[in-house]
């Protein structure tokens, strides 16, 4: 009887601890959603959140390696990616908007940015709107495109993508995706 009590006891524990663990993380997904949804010069015009099996974190430009676009350096993650597309408006600028969200990441989380880079460093707006983020919405100039990688805590994830663009002054957008591990 006291093996059973015991048994009981361990995986309520268990349970719990798994379910708090999953809790912070979906706590930091939240914190993030929620500051991006108080913003009224950001309108939310696209939201999905998929389970992916090896999913490609850019931490370098994209270029043009052996005729195909691609990452020279990247890390490789399994778990829910939640991307977010958002449309700037009123007087702010992308630019704007890409500074004031990086600025509260790093106010707000123990992040590390694993990578940043701007404008043409970037590599062309066109392949990140097509081949990296799938939304044709995003391509615009070279010199407007903002690209940075958060890894939100010490351990291992979830990890905070953040690009914007602009196409001309009322077509400006930011993209947003949050890679949590599959254990989180």
């Amino acid at each position: 009887m006291t093996w059973k009590l015991l048994l009981s006891f361990a995986l309520i524990f268990i349970c719990s601890a798994f379910g708090f663990i999953k809790t912070a993380s979906s706590d930091d997904a939240l914190l993030f959603d929620n500051y991006l949804d108080s913003k009224l010069f950001l309108t939310k015009i696209f939201e999905n959140e998929t389970e992916v099996f090896e999913y490609q974190i850019g931490l370098s430009a994209l270029q043009k390696i052996r005729g195909s676009w691609q990452f020279k350096n990247s890390i490789r993650h399994s778990g829910l990616v939640l991307s977010q597309t958002w449309q700037v408006k009123g007087s702010y600028t992308s630019e704007e908007v890409f500074g004031l969200i990086t600025k509260w990441i790093s106010e707000n989380f123990s992040s590390k940015a694993l990578f940043q880079c701007k404008g043409r460093s970037c590599g062309s707006s066109s392949q990140w709107a097509s081949r990296v983020f799938e939304s044709r919405l995003l391509y615009g100039r070279d010199d407007t495109q903002r690209y940075a990688v958060y890894e939100i805590s010490s351990t291992a994830g979830p990890w905070l993508v953040v690009y914007s663009s602009a196409r001309s002054d009322d077509r400006q957008y930011l993209q947003t995706v949050l890679i949590r591990s599959q254990d989180d």
